[in-house]
């Protein structure tokens, strides 16, 4: 069985979409032909500072390049560590996202990983965004046969979509969902507004202001209404473009990965004796300090540990750190029943409890018992096997104990008990 906390409540950082407090954004653009036809980041710019906003931005998008390309090319790297920059667009070749899953997880996956450590290893704080392609008008038919879920628009349009955003949830990175756009305006506009230019992939400069207008509401996380727009496009089409590509990014957000910069989660699973506990944060997390029932744990992102829990609503507190701004986060978790009690694990007495000494037990059924303790990572510290009499006190002295809450488990032949005591200095 697994959990996840849904996060309940972020405290003491910018709003949840705002990586920063300013109108003035650094962007670099790493892709191909799609971020670089009809001066796709020069109409970001001006659609941008229409918007009484700035951007700040440099491309690298020679015509052809694959990430696995940009990891090697020395103009991509020293523009990555060139400056601290905001937000990191890239974008992959088409084609590389129409692989089978074996090749995509050769062939793409470690480079775009790659790109994204480096751009963090310049700023902690940036956030990488994957650009989502639109689909060719008839789909790819040159790679049809090898790869048959390209060989429509749509069977490729939902290709490039759900690879996007694998490649965004894996590096925590946003998806900008240029392609998702496109096809609504399509539909729309009754293709009233030319998307394709004559070969059927290339955009017309209506599309390439499409694809503008979504990258600024993914940027500024608001819709572009009263954007420029070119004169030839006209004001009527241009409110559309405006509208599709705001209600695409903004009206559809929870489909494009927009966690905030500095997160975490906690991610419950169930097992035979206790529950593992999971950390899962973003990249810019340097530590997360968990409180929940009696532990106070401090842990670095991907910590686990594993625990007995009580039934009923459990609370739970994160307080979060990173160098991007700290957080705190709040939740609880609903446990119907106690793990102990799922498995068939009976209560049994010990004492003295809290205990800075051997530990007394006193069970109600004659047997032999494998005794293990754990510690509250799930680790067995003590083990042991014995004959243990009825309503007579057993001590257990479990040698090098620290300080702090164990859980004892007596595995007998037909019936499993088991306690909880806290270890006090000697």
């Amino acid at each position: 069985m697994r959990h996840s906390i849904a996060t309940a409540a972020i405290i003491a950082i910018s709003s949840f979409f705002h990586v920063k407090a300013q109108d003035t954004l650094t962007v670099l653009y790493i892709g191909n032909e799609y971020t670089s036809l009809n001066s796709l980041p020069t109409m970001v710019e001006q659609v941008t500072e229409s918007l009484g906003n700035h951007v700040d931005w440099y491309s690298v998008s020679p015509d052809g390049f694959t990430l696995e390309a940009h990891s090697s090319n020395n103009q991509t790297t020293s523009a990555l560590s060139a400056l601290e920059w905001d937000f990191v667009i890239i974008q992959e070749k088409v084609s590389q996202l129409g692989l089978d899953n074996s090749s995509f997880a050769s062939d793409v996956m470690p480079y775009a990983q790659d790109i994204c450590d480096g751009a963090r290893q310049a700023n902690p704080c940036v956030k990488p965004v994957f650009f989502m392609p639109w689909a060719g008008e008839e789909g790819d038919p040159l790679n049809c046969l090898q790869y048959p879920w390209v060989c429509t628009n749509e069977e490729q349009g939902d290709t490039l979509k759900s690879r996007t955003l694998q490649l965004a949830v894996s590096n925590d990175a946003w998806c900008a969902p240029v392609g998702e756009a496109w096809n609504w305006l399509i539909d729309l506009s009754d293709g009233s507004i030319p998307m394709y230019t004559a070969d059927g992939i290339s955009p017309t400069p209506s599309s390439t202001y499409l694809s503008a207008c979504v990258l600024y509401s993914v940027l500024f996380q608001e819709v572009p209404d009263g954007a420029y727009f070119p004169g030839q496009l006209g004001e009527e089409n241009a409110e559309l473009i405006q509208a599709v590509a705001g209600n695409t990014v903004i009206g559809s957000a929870s489909e494009w990965n927009f966690t905030p910069l500095v997160w975490a989660d906690l991610i419950f699973e169930t097992g035979p004796i206790f529950t593992t506990v999971l950390l899962d944060a973003s990249a810019a997390v340097d530590s997360v300090q968990i409180e929940f029932e009696d532990q106070l744990l401090v842990w670095e992102p991907g910590g686990s540990g594993a625990f007995t829990l009580g039934s009923g609503w459990i609370p739970y507190y994160l307080t979060i750190y990173s160098s991007c701004g700290n957080a705190e986060y709040l939740d609880s978790l609903l446990i119907p029943v106690s793990v102990t009690e799922m498995n068939g694990f009976q209560p049994v007495r010990t004492f003295p409890n809290p205990t800075s000494g051997p530990i007394s037990v006193l069970v109600p059924l004659t047997g032999w018992y494998d005794i293990v303790i754990l510690d509250v990572n799930g680790s067995a510290v003590f083990r042991d096997r014995r004959k243990i009499e009825k309503d007579v006190v057993n001590q257990i002295f479990p040698a090098d104990l620290s300080c702090g809450i164990y859980t004892i488990l007596l595995l007998g032949d037909s019936v499993n008990y088991s306690a909880r005591v806290m270890r006090l200095p000697d």
